[in-house]
């Protein structure tokens, strides 16, 4: 089978024109240097990031994923 194309970038990058002022945003991996550019554009929207390392659920491996939000978010971060 295919692997799925990840186009992580873009996708923050749309996130950001379309998300309301209270939404987030979930990415996976972003420790992972191929989604710095996607996170500075966000950084630079005025996102903020809650990064959470932990173990992958299939893999060996210590990943992370980040809650990416705006002042006045949907979760009152």
């Amino acid at each position: 089978a295919a692997r799925a194309r990840r186009d992580r970038v873009n996708c923050m990058r749309e996130a950001n024109a379309a998300l309301s002022p209270t939404g987030v945003l979930i990415v996976d991996n972003t420790d992972r240097p191929q989604y710095a550019p996607g996170l500075a554009l966000l950084a630079a929207a005025g996102f903020r990031q809650l990064p959470l390392r932990g173990m992958a659920p299939i893999v060996d491996q210590l990943t992370e994923t980040s809650i990416l939000y705006r002042a006045d978010n949907v979760l009152d971060l």
